[in-house]
């Protein structure tokens, strides 16, 4: 279901995440975007209402208000075991104007790319942990309880977010190297 640019862009994008991570990851790294949905945000879309829909959740999400685009996951019960639905989010719409995903432009397709590192990085990392769940995305780590009122998972703490994002911006500069030819 994804537009021919995305595709396009995919196509490119594919041998330089295996070129930059190794042979060895190339299964993570086809499971990861096949299990992962890349969403470009709808000209009269609402973000939060959008995700609060794909996650059926009922409450509002703590969304990040600048990123353009942002990598993000919701834990929940299938059967009796927690499992992760992630999606890469595009944001299309800035201060109420429509401003559309340029797949031309190489800074969208950096932030792109930033997002599914985060996607690679993150992937089969749900685990429990003395009846706390956690999830790991490179070096950052989450811990989850379950709201027994909602019966959704709630985020109690993360740690090393900050550390994560910079080894992945330098992640996502190198792929983005290995794809354009173009130092970055």
């Amino acid at each position: 279901n994804y537009s021919i640019e995305l595709q396009d862009y995919l196509r490119k994008v594919i041998p330089a995440l295996i070129t930059y991570y190794g042979e060895e990851r190339k299964d993570t790294i086809y499971r990861a975007l096949n299990e992962c949905e890349i969403h470009i945000q709808g000209k009269d879309e609402d973000c939060n209402e959008f995700l609060k829909n794909y996650f059926n959740r009922q409450s509002d999400l703590d969304l990040p208000l600048s990123a353009g685009a942002f990598y993000e996951t919701c834990i929940q019960l299938k059967g009796n075991r927690p499992v992760l639905k992630p999606i890469i989010y595009l944001r299309t719409i800035w201060l109420r104007d429509y401003v559309g995903f340029d797949f031309k432009d190489e800074n969208k397709m950096s932030t792109l790319t930033h997002e599914i590192c985060h996607a690679i990085k993150g992937y089969g990392k749900l685990r429990e942990e003395n009846g706390v769940l956690t999830d790991m995305t490179g070096l950052c780590k989450s811990y989850y309880k379950l709201d027994k009122a909602t019966g959704e998972f709630i985020e109690e703490k993360s740690i090393n977010t900050g550390l994560e994002e910079a080894f992945n911006c330098y992640d996502e500069k190198e792929i983005m190297t290995i794809m354009t030819g173009k130092k970055r």
